[in-house]
């Protein structure tokens, strides 16, 4: 989404990447390996000096750069937020008003579902039925055990539903939930497993084709394509889809898990960067190309600030220890990368008065190759003193790490999603296609961090 104080993509995406740029070193490095990557020698003084003395309020408001203000001496940390201000487009949280249904009423059907997940199917399901009222074909991709297509089912009788699932045994579990729990609509949902591809045209119509044969529907027909966690590149597989049917009239999908989208090289993504927009802006500085990594879209699909927000002070430090505890634990293995490290699930009691002996009783050393456990040794011992004996307060530099990762992750989303946003109007300016498209955040964030839909619609 483009922040009020831009007019253009071109320029957003050019102050975005020269921002992050500067600070990438917020997020290059696994949290795991912060010491060992020299993140605390390149760590700012000023920034040091504020994160080793700010208090729990000052830590938990930090990263809402919109709408808080903490005590703020140091003018490079103040400049640091004001610019990334700038960045960061001010959110509004939409609250459909629902009709007379919530799970409780369907209990039986849908059993063991989370609140996060009934949070996610009933929103995402009132917003498809209210936007495609007069549509007969829904198609879910990622269809999974079939509680989106279930619920916009039940929400709107008169519409046929396809949903398709690239695990089998996922399409089966649909199919075994649907005859125990959903008689009545086996003759409006359908589950097909399909690993769905750009190559899914084909298919798609064809079962299209088949549902409106067999419920002897008159065309032409509207149709929409939805989806939930549409993970990785799903989501772009489903807007090139969009754009290629003619009949597919509506693109309502939620991205999640950017990360996990397919590398070209080591290095570059298949659909990341997307638009003509971001991959002129990349081309133009090799730098740029560097930061837009794995790292960054990890950080991309991380939680949200508001979970932060809620911390005490109590849940910061046991987090900061930990932290650090674990970034010791990987700086002091032997450089030739023959060892590992595993944390140990019954956890001992961490504290920031730091001895050796504590410290082994929550961490075990093996060999990569055999898995076999080793004994810590004094070169072990030598290196975790020097640490500690470097870095007495590192427990606090690493939840102001933290702290300022939460504080990027918006701007980081942000890119993610206005460049996917470009492309379909990119895109559809080529194919002589009207479309409206935009992003809605319909999800509570408490709840679910990943709280944007894309509504694209064919004008």
């Amino acid at each position: 989404m483009l922040p009020a104080t831009y007019t253009s993509p071109q320029a957003y995406f050019k102050s975005s990447l020269e921002f992050l740029s500067e600070y990438s070193w917020i997020y290059e490095s696994a949290n795991t390996c912060f010491i060992k990557d020299g993140i605390l020698e390149i760590f700012p003084k000023e920034f040091v000096k504020y994160f080793l003395h700010i208090n729990t309020n000052d830590l938990n408001i930090f990263p809402f750069v919109h709408h808080t203000s903490p005590a703020i001496e140091q003018e490079s940390i103040q400049n640091f937020r004001k610019r990334l201000k700038r960045l960061i487009p001010e959110e509004s949280f939409s609250n459909p008003c629902y009709p007379d249904i919530t799970f409780a009423h369907i209990k039986t059907k849908f059993r063991k579902v989370n609140l996060k997940k009934q949070h996610e199917i009933l929103r995402l399901g009132h917003l498809i039925t209210t936007l495609c009222d007069d549509y007969r074909i829904i198609i879910d991709f990622g269809s999974g055990l079939g509680y989106l297509s279930e619920i916009v089912s039940v929400l709107k009788k008169d519409i046929h539903m396809l949903g398709l699932e690239s695990d089998n045994c996922r399409v089966d579990e649909a199919k075994k939930r649907q005859l125990e729990f959903m008689f009545n609509t086996l003759d409006t949902i359908s589950y097909k497993q399909e690993t769905i591809t750009c190559e899914s045209k084909n298919f798609i119509e064809m079962e299209t084709q088949e549902i409106i044969r067999r419920n002897e529907l008159v065309e032409p027909i509207k149709m929409a394509i939805i989806g939930l966690h549409a993970c990785g590149d799903l989501t772009i597989t489903s807007i090139k889809l969009f754009l290629q049917m003619s009949e597919v009239k509506s693109l309502i999908i939620m991205p999640c898990c950017y990360h996990k989208m397919q590398m070209n090289t080591s290095t570059t993504f298949t659909n990341f960067p997307l638009s003509k927009t971001l991959k002129s802006e990349v081309k133009m500085n090799t730098r740029f190309s560097q930061i837009l990594n794995r790292p960054f879209l990890r950080l991309a699909c991380q939680q949200t600030g508001e979970r932060w927000r809620q911390c005490t002070e109590l849940e910061h430090s046991v987090h900061a220890i930990e932290m650090f505890e674990r970034a010791v634990a990987e700086a002091i293995l032997n450089p030739d990368g023959s060892e590992k490290i595993i944390k140990l699930k019954k956890k001992n009691k961490h504290n920031d008065n730091y001895k050796f002996n504590d410290f082994t009783k929550n961490f075990v050393v093996q060999l990569k190759e055999t898995n076999k456990s080793l004994e810590w040794n004094h070169t072990h011992e030598h290196k975790f003193n020097e640490i500690i004996e470097k870095y007495p307060n590192g427990h606090k530099l690493a939840e102001g790490l933290t702290c300022l990762q939460t504080t990027l992750q918006k701007l980081c989303e942000n890119i993610v999603l206005y460049d996917r946003l470009c492309y379909l109007e990119e895109e559809a300016a080529e194919q002589g296609l009207k479309i409206n498209v935009r992003y809605e955040k319909i999800f509570n964030e408490k709840l679910s961090p990943r709280c944007y839909v894309l509504i694209a619609q064919k004008l």
